[in-house]
């Protein structure tokens, strides 16, 4: 239920209500306890971060909008091409390999959504192997995969409905 609610950039509604003291019962609270257990265990060590970034495309060639802003860390940052570049891609690599899960990719929402269609690829033992795609990315955009050993990811931006903008890459 995550994955497919705050995976596809929307809420999660717990639908955990307060007893008549106005307390939330201790069966509830245990479960949620084991909730975030389990998303702490997921997602608690980002893998992209301190991994190299790079872009076929940066707008301007100016490192303000370069691929680095992919992982950064920074929410109000991020990696963009030219007006209407609609379409490109950026890497990410590791000096040894990870195993990869899941994989996190954020719009700047306050741009509006672009994104339109993407796949995201892994190099396992020097050959590009597809292991995601889809639509629409948003506001946050979680995909799993099968797990896979590898030593780069590489986001294809296939069309975008203006200049594409990225300003989160996550691995985990």
């Amino acid at each position: 239920i995550y994955l497919t609610s705050v995976g596809r950039g929307s809420t999660l509604l717990l639908n955990v209500p307060p007893d008549r003291h106005g307390r939330i019962h201790r069966n509830d609270v245990r479960s949620l306890q084991g909730f975030r257990k389990l998303l702490d265990e997921r997602f608690s060590k980002n893998l992209a971060s301190g991994a190299e970034a790079d872009a076929d495309h940066e707008r301007g060639g100016s490192d303000a909008f370069g691929a680095a802003r992919l992982n950064d860390g920074n929410p109000e940052s991020y990696w963009a091409t030219d007006d209407g570049t609609t379409s490109a891609s950026a890497t990410i690599e590791w000096k040894e390999p990870v195993l990869v899960s899941y994989i996190v990719l954020q719009e700047p929402i306050w741009l509006g959504q672009r994104i339109s269609s993407f796949s995201v690829e892994a190099r396992v033992e020097g050959q590009w192997k597809e292991v995601a795609s889809g639509t629409t990315v948003g506001y946050k955009r979680i995909l799993k995969t099968e797990p896979v050993t590898a030593d780069g990811l590489r986001v294809l931006v296939k069309e975008s409905k203006g200049c594409v903008a990225l300003s989160s890459l996550a691995v985990y």
